[in-house]
């Protein structure tokens, strides 16, 4: 079976495609019910951390994307998939710094940024060496 390929962040690892394919199909279901909504992202910033090397809107904390996100670690655990991640930090990558340590500044700049949501998609990864390459595999549309 050919196996998704593995970003060095994924949630999900190689999987077989079999069971991409089935969680794929399953995402109408589990999302059918989440009305779309808007986010509001508060703070351009470095990310992770005040030294990190990823420009990034932070969402300012939204109970509703918390709601999807617990859905969706539902819908892996139906699949058998436990999400690797430290925990759940809504942001949006803007960009990369090629040599963090030399930067200064945490970049730490109050934004009004509110966006919707209104679907979730499944992406596969590819890391080569240029940088990632992503493939939509699935797209759901929220109510």
């Amino acid at each position: 079976a050919r196996r998704i390929a593995r970003h060095p962040k994924s949630w999900l690892g190689d999987q077989p495609r079999a069971v991409v394919e089935a969680l794929a199909r399953s995402m109408d279901t589990a999302y059918r019910q989440t009305p779309a909504f808007q986010s509001l992202f508060s703070a351009l910033t470095r990310f992770p951390s005040s030294k990190g090397a990823i420009v990034a809107l932070v969402c300012a904390g939204d109970e509703t994307l918390d709601g999807l996100f617990r859905i969706t670690g539902r819908l892996l655990e139906q699949h058998g998939l436990t999400a690797e991640h430290e925990r759940f930090r809504p942001h949006i990558t803007v960009g990369r710094i090629a040599r963090p340590r030399f930067l200064k500044t945490s970049l730490n700049q109050p934004t009004n940024v509110d966006l919707p949501v209104d679907k979730v998609t499944l992406y596969q990864s590819t890391l080569t060496p240029t940088g990632s390459v992503y493939l939509v595999l699935k797209e759901t549309r929220l109510a």
